[in-house]
């Protein structure tokens, strides 16, 4: 986070951008996640402090996080009836909705993603490839917060997985469309989970494991259920700071 931190990542991604310089507005940005999650949100609350501080008197941005405004599924749609103006999201939750951004979660790019973040800075060709086919669906991609988030693993409560046999026939927690994809074909059964239902999930049982990120295990105090960790990395995400793309075209330019 430190190398490849979300803060950076967003303040190189949007020097040179069209700016929010039009007549005073208001501008409505939505995250789903709650402060807990400090290692993610602080890139976040960065980029909302920079942009008030750069618009100056022409407008202000207001802020919504902890599904507060918007759930974790509701935000694309409104993002798209214009509810709000930018959305922050994991990838793994828009996956089903836009499958190009599922190359982030394929298991064969994991590690090395993981590794060399700056493979999906701004401006690369695998940036520009996943921006182009979401400009498609009129959705604009500003920025991938700098990085892949550490792998997403399995983790499980009453006994340890240390085998991809050992995963067959269980009700295993995930969220991305990818991660399913992968799961489904060794005979797992995916339950799609988010990550605020997971604690009360693995505590009555209703899944035998979840395959999630440590910063989602920390955040939702996860560990208070879980006691394995099978270090298989299954997928990956990262945060993208997204709008309408008709709307950021039409932006002010920068002077």
């Amino acid at each position: 986070m430190m190398k490849y931190g979300l803060a950076a990542g967003l303040a190189a991604g949007t020097m040179g951008l069209p700016c929010l310089s039009n007549a005073a507005s208001t501008y409505t940005g939505v995250t789903y996640m709650p402060p807990s999650y400090t290692a993610l949100m602080w890139g976040i609350d960065g980029f909302n402090k920079r942009l008030n501080e750069g618009m100056g008197d022409a407008g202000k941005a207001e802020f919504y996080d902890s599904a507060t405004l918007l759930k974790a599924d509701e935000q694309i749609a409104g993002l798209r009836s214009r509810s709000i103006d930018y959305m922050f999201h994991t990838s793994t939750y828009i996956s089903r909705s836009f499958k190009a951004v599922g190359l982030l979660g394929l298991p064969s790019l994991v590690g090395e993603l993981y590794e060399n973040g700056d493979r999906i800075s701004r401006g690369t060709p695998l940036f520009n490839l996943m921006r182009d086919h979401l400009r498609q669906d009129n959705i604009e991609m500003l920025s991938l917060g700098g990085g892949v988030i550490e792998p997403q693993y399995v983790w499980s409560a009453k006994e340890p997985i240390t085998s991809l046999e050992q995963l067959r026939g269980r009700k295993v927690r995930v969220v991305g469309y990818e991660a399913s994809t992968a799961l489904e074909s060794i005979g797992v059964v995916p339950v799609r989970i988010p990550s605020s239902e997971t604690y009360l999930a693995l505590q009555r049982g209703t899944v035998d494991a979840a395959v999630a990120n440590i910063s989602t295990v920390i955040a939702r105090n996860l560990q208070e259920q879980l006691k394995y960790v099978y270090k298989l990395p299954i997928t990956a995400y990262t945060i993208g700071l997204y709008m309408r793309a008709d709307r950021y075209q039409n932006l002010d330019p920068v002077a």
